[in-house]
């Protein structure tokens, strides 16, 4: 068994009297690629946002690179990408290299620019296909684009884990599947772990290592091969119907 990097052990959360978390209890382990799954209001955003902090822990533990979350203070390593991060002010002055190198701000050593620094804003744009645009200002480019300069700036501060919410929401197919094979790609080469949240089930169930099925509670967690040979997405998505993707991270 790998080494985990995240682990959730019996977590509730609630915004008001009902509980939107019950009990969760699960492990990713480095070089996986987790896909969530569930239906609207499931609690899958607002377990990525305790995940990273954005919320406060109300009952569980959560443990990072096997340090319980109150006391993690390496924020750096993990990357979060928010649900439609590249939504802002149409004509917000900034360019692409701008955007990037905001990613870096975490890992600045008493706030000042070293060579090292720079290098990793290069590989962070070269990494997306995104350095030829870096002088562009980020209100000019198209939706993909924008998608994957909001990446290259997580991708910046070198991160061992990348949490996205949704990260192809809003995109056309096309798109849609440029992005997983460069997140397959991200995965493969760099290691990196991956979080990620989507309604594109079966985008999801082939492109990840392993499934986490979310309606309040854990209603599964296993590989893709499990999860398509189970009834699951027929009983949490009756009468949705299930589009077929050619892309793959095998």
């Amino acid at each position: 068994m790998s080494e985990p990097v995240i682990e959730v052990e019996d977590l509730w959360f609630s915004y008001g009297v009902e509980p939107v978390l019950e009990g969760i209890s699960l492990r990713v382990e480095r070089g996986d690629v987790l896909g969530l799954i569930g239906p609207n209001g499931s609690g899958k955003t607002t377990l990525l946002k305790l995940i990273v902090g954005l919320l406060p822990l109300q009952q569980g533990t959560i443990r990072l690179f096997g340090q319980e979350l109150r006391r993690f203070r390496e924020r750096a390593r993990l990357g979060y990408v928010r649900q439609r991060s590249w939504d802002f002010e149409r004509n917000f002055p900034a360019s692409v290299e701008e955007i990037v190198r905001m990613g870096r701000v975490p890992r600045l050593r008493w706030g000042r620019w070293s060579r090292a620094d720079t290098e990793a804003v290069e590989r962070a744009m070269r990494a997306v296909h995104v350095a030829e645009l870096r002088a562009r200002p980020i209100s000019e480019l198209s939706g993909g684009q924008q998608q994957r300069v909001f990446l290259a700036r997580v991708l910046a501060q070198e991160p061992e884990i990348l949490l996205l919410d949704e990260p192809t929401a809003a995109v056309d197919p096309k798109v849609e599947a440029e992005f997983y094979e460069l997140l397959g790609r991200l995965n493969r080469e760099q290691g990196l772990t991956i979080v990620l949240v989507s309604h594109d089930i079966e985008a999801i169930v082939t492109q990840v290592t392993k499934i986490a099925c979310l309606n309040r509670k854990l209603l599964f967690c296993g590989t893709p091969q499990e999860c398509l040979a189970s009834d699951l997405l027929e009983r949490v998505y009756a009468g949705k119907k299930l589009v077929r993707h050619q892309h793959s991270w095998g």
